[in-house]
């Protein structure tokens, strides 16, 4: 009888165990037809923008006469195809080859993923919900945009994430200030700014 009470009372803290630490499932899918504009670290003041549509992402890292880079994925035949272009030396776009290796089934986030060795990986991270489904909540916030957001801790790092959005509007390190990145601005938008030719 005692095995039985202590299964059945296992089975029921594994239950709600589930429930309440894992009940969301949140699943990495960045919004398409989306642009958002970001502002990485505090004394770098870097500039961000991503913009995603029909599975293609651009990407533009700008710091004030120190660098303008764009990045584009183009998805083709089931797989990216990448594009770089370097403003300040008046460049064209050009093919690029990201360290990352094209796998099968890739999204708009795998993109992104791909050319985390020449961008900051937080340009991914405001799409990377999915580890909120085992993260300690830490309640609401408006710290961004004045829009009411979930918080949640991760090691050192703060989250603020927007359900509606599914994404991330500010994420905080406590170890390195430089790690935050704060969304600006973020609108629907159907076409991109700037992008190569595609043959």
């Amino acid at each position: 009888m005692k095995k039985l009470v202590f299964l059945s009372a296992s089975l029921l803290c594994l239950t709600a165990c589930n429930f309440f630490g894992y009940q969301y499932g949140f699943k990495n899918t960045p919004p398409n037809d989306f642009k958002a504009e970001l502002s990485l670290g505090f004394s770098t003041k870097e500039k961000g923008l991503i913009e995603i549509s029909d599975n293609d992402v651009y990407i533009n890292i700008y710091q004030k006469d120190n660098y303008n880079t764009s990045y584009f994925a183009h998805f083709d035949n089931d797989s990216y195809v990448y594009y770089r272009k370097d403003v300040m030396n008046n460049g064209d776009w050009e093919s690029y080859a990201p360290t990352t290796t094209n796998t099968k089934n890739m999204t708009t986030l795998d993109a992104i993923r791909s050319l985390e060795g020449a961008i900051n990986g937080l340009y991914a991270d405001i799409f990377d919900v999915e580890l909120i489904n085992g993260a300690k909540y830490s309640g609401k916030a408006t710290t961004v945009l004045k829009i009411e957001t979930d918080t949640y801790k991760v090691k050192s790092k703060t989250y603020y994430y927007r359900e509606e959005l599914n994404m991330f509007l500010r994420i905080s390190d406590e170890s390195e200030q430089e790690k935050t990145c704060t969304v600006k601005e973020y609108q629907s938008w159907k076409h991109f700014d700037d992008s190569p030719s595609f043959n």
